[in-house]
């Protein structure tokens, strides 16, 4: 049975996706009638131009089953009039968020997941950012455990996808069923569907994105239906040539980094300062000279180098990572929540994955942020790449700033 309030959140998910979508502000609209209500969303200013026909849509939310039917941009009474009850046969997908939800995340790349149950009510679980580890429910946990050192994405544990599985294996054993995976058959998707924070974006939410390995794996063998990964055999990385500098890395990390196009040497200098400069008049990220510095000297060492897939690590995956100077995308507001945690200035330097984010500060320190946390990756750019590159257990920042050593 679906509500007015399922009704209007349904509402405000079209408007964000539209306004995500297509570049401009959307807001959401709800019109009731006895069998639901039609639900659409419209440019919130007004538009010189008249709208493409055939352009826009028109959901129903069935009162009764909660299920959604699919309409042309045609006016409400013409689609009322044309709905019968019992057509609509589309899962509804999990509401986005609200705000307040968003808002409830710290600061940084972190992510919010979400499921629906066949009741058509969401659970919700964010990313554990914070100094405290989440503590799993028993099946989730040892999934967990059973691992081999090497094959988990580094803090894993503290994901939202991991996080919301854990709740939903809990809630279940609430209802008293001695069967943990009969869960799933509340649930009417065996996926999770999780969105990134980023305060840029409307409602601090990006878009629906995929779980990192490790969830998917988890999601996947614990009874869930995410896509299937490939993820069976060991890969070996598979140098381009040899190591320009064959004593400087582990032969392994050499060969990472090599395939990622190290060649020894890095960018021109006076390259990386006009590109630095124009970053720091368009987005106000390098601002500060030490740090900025600091930057340089990563980039005037190394090329732009991309690392290719992800390989099996010392202690956790080597996920893939990129070094680059500045390009369009700029988190300005989660570097300014970083550096005010760890009170020195911060200038990016790259990026893991799609939205996790490298950095090194004015003292020379290097971060990787992530939704799992603030990670120390070292006091050397050739040692952060090494744990990079290696897979190796990095150390930890406090929410008071203060670096926490790798165990």
């Amino acid at each position: 049975m679906a509500t007015i309030d399922d009704a209007l959140r349904l509402a405000e998910r079209l408007a964000v996706e539209a306004t995500l979508q297509g570049g401009e502000s959307y807001r959401g609209l709800v019109d009731e009638f006895p069998h639901g209500w039609c639900v659409w969303a419209m440019p919130t200013l007004p538009s010189p131009r008249p709208p493409e026909i055939g352009s826009g849509v028109t959901v129903v939310l069935d009162r009764h089953s909660g299920l959604l039917a699919y309409y042309p941009a045609w006016g409400t009474e013409q689609v009322k009039a044309r709905y019968q009850p019992g057509s609509a046969t589309h899962l509804t997908r999990p509401p986005r968020p609200s705000r307040a939800e968003a808002a409830q995340v710290q600061p940084g790349p972190a992510r919010i997941a979400m499921a629906l149950t066949k009741q058509n009510v969401s659970a919700l679980a964010v990313s554990a950012r914070g100094d405290a580890e989440p503590v799993h429910h028993p099946v989730v946990a040892g999934w967990l455990a059973a691992q081999p050192a090497g094959r988990l994405v580094r803090g894993a544990a503290r994901h939202a996808e991991l996080v919301l599985l854990s709740k939903l294996f809990t809630e279940w054993e609430g209802t008293g069923s001695p069967d943990p995976t009969a869960m799933w058959s509340a649930l009417s998707e065996g996926r999770p569907t999780s969105y990134p924070t980023m305060t840029e974006m409307p409602l601090g939410l990006g878009p629906d994105l995929p779980c990192c390995v490790t969830c998917h794996l988890a999601w996947q063998a614990l009874g869930g239906e995410p896509a299937a990964v490939d993820w069976t055999e060991l890969r070996e990385p598979v140098a381009a040539a040899p190591a320009p500098d064959p004593d400087r890395f582990p032969p392994r990390v050499a060969a990472v980094l090599t395939e990622g196009g190290w060649t020894g040497g890095g960018v021109d200098p006076a390259q990386v300062d006009r590109l630095l400069a124009q970053a720091r008049d368009a987005h106000g990220a390098w601002h500060d000279d030490a740090a900025a510095a600091a930057a340089r000297a990563v980039f005037t060492r190394y090329p732009q180098l991309s690392t290719q897939a992800t390989v099996a690590g010392e202690d956790w995956l080597a996920q893939q990572f990129t070094l680059n100077l500045p390009d369009g995308f700029c988190p300005v507001p989660e570097l300014a929540a970083f550096e005010q945690r760890l009170g020195v200035p911060v200038c990016p330097i790259g990026a893991e994955t799609a939205f996790n984010i490298l950095v090194v500060d004015a003292r020379n320190r290097f971060f990787v942020l992530d939704q799992g946390g603030d990670w120390f990756l070292g006091e050397h750019v050739d040692e952060a790449l090494a744990n990079l590159a290696g897979g190796r257990t990095p150390g930890r920042l406090r929410s008071d700033g203060v670096v926490v050593a790798a165990r």
